[in-house]
């Protein structure tokens, strides 16, 4: 449609001395004549310019013809009305993000694509075609794009089909064609539908470490699995204590991948050893609007061995069976951050020798009773040894706990 045609019709004319055609705009100002003498032609063509050669502005014109015959007698016909229009559809349109995950989460579940200076047109659509160029979704609007969302229209990852999209990559094709002919289009590219399921998973090696420098169990090593490695946005690893407060983070950028494994050494921010319960913290935001957040089982951090408490009364004993101070009554406390491996306590003979022993794992029989009579000696008789008065049986409490420390 770059030219226009017209064609006059002459109804009982004679031999004809001259005719001019004319075009005017709406003022009634002529923009472009032709005049001539010679035989009427069968048609006439505007290619919309004026008489100067230049562009004729858009906007409603008239075209008429005035003939001359030889005899003297003249006629004109009726104008005939049209529009000139040489600008193209126009609109200008985004979208804030370009990767989204349409899995109900409230986050970059669909594309919003938001219009801007929309030209009002008989027809636009908006087509989102797969990577081969095929469309799997249409939009039609008569005026402007979306004219009752305020210039917004939404993509949700579903075809005209009914079914949802596959996982791919995507475009939103803009286009319209107004009555004079004049085409636009434009294109939203390299959209990413990703539908994958994000999740994550922490592993802690150790129910409990000790960083004691006594090369056991010094160190924690979590090892982290994900079921999405790519897309990230960030990702922030942490151990953190009871309280929820941070005592050692790892951070990375986008497109930065998540190491397989973290280690930490036990040590706070000051450089000292941890103590208390622990958990290792993963977060992670994918650019399709997911997040992640995935935890360690809790274990105990802690350089403090086992402390321990013996109280025994009465402060002297006679086992005489007269009644009187015949029994030792023992009490026994041991407190540890991690678990109990095993303890004893055992009272020695003035040689040195393990004379009463009581032993046991996991907890500790906190009340005992002691009648002077050894469980690993026996007389000459066979019978189990008794203590000698007035001498000295020291003992010994020890505890080892399950990170080894005693």
């Amino acid at each position: 449609k770059d030219l226009i045609t017209f064609t006059p019709q002459l109804l009982d004319a004679g031999a004809l001395a001259s005719y001019e055609f004319a075009i005017t705009d709406a003022a009634g100002t002529s923009v472009y004549s032709v005049k001539s003498t010679e035989t009427l032609p069968a048609i006439f063509q505007w290619d919309g310019k004026t008489d100067s050669g230049a562009r004729a502005p858009d906007g409603i014109y008239r075209a008429s013809i005035k003939v001359v015959t030889q005899s003297g007698s003249s006629a004109a016909s009726a104008p005939v009305q049209f529009a000139l229009d040489v600008t193209a559809p126009s609109v200008a349109a985004a979208t804030a993000w370009t990767i989204f995950s349409p899995d109900g989460d409230g986050v970059q579940d669909l594309i919003s694509v938001k219009t801007d200076n929309c030209s009002e047109e008989t027809l636009w659509t908006a087509e989102v075609k797969d990577s081969s160029g095929k469309s799997v979704k249409k939009y039609t609007w008569n005026g402007t794009i979306a004219k009752e969302t305020k210039g917004v229209f939404e993509w949700d990852g579903t075809a005209d089909s009914g079914g949802k999209a596959k996982d791919g990559v995507y475009s939103i094709v803009i286009s319209a064609e107004d009555a004079a002919g004049n085409t636009f289009s434009t294109a939203l590219a390299n959209l990413t539908l990703d539908g994958r399921e994000t999740k994550a998973f922490v592993t802690a090696e150790h129910e409990g470490i000790s960083p004691n420098g006594d090369k056991n169990l010094e160190a924690q090593t979590f090892t982290v699995r994900t079921t999405v490695p790519d897309g990230i946005l960030s990702w922030s690893f942490d151990v953190k204590g009871e309280d929820g407060k941070s005592v050692r983070n790892w951070t990375g950028k986008e497109n930065e991948p998540i190491p397989a494994a973290f280690v930490w050494d036990g040590m706070n921010a000051s450089g000292k050893a941890a103590e208390g319960t622990f958990f290792g913290a993963l977060q992670i935001a994918y650019k399709k609007g997911n997040k992640v957040n995935a935890l360690s089982a809790p274990f105990v951090c802690t350089a403090t061995p086992p402390v321990l408490d013996v109280q025994t009364t009465p402060k002297y004993f006679s086992p005489d069976n007269d009644g009187t101070d015949d029994d030792l009554f023992i009490r026994l406390k041991g407190e540890t951050k991690a678990f109990i491996k095993n303890w004893s306590f055992v009272i020695g003979d003035p040689k040195g020798r393990a004379f009463w022993k009581v032993s046991g794992k996991n907890s500790i029989t906190e009340r005992m009773t002691w009648d002077g009579l050894s469980n690993m000696q026996k007389d000459s008789s066979g019978r189990a040894e008794r203590v000698q008065s007035a001498t000295d049986y020291p003992y010994t409490f020890t505890v080892t706990d399950s990170l080894g420390m005693t």
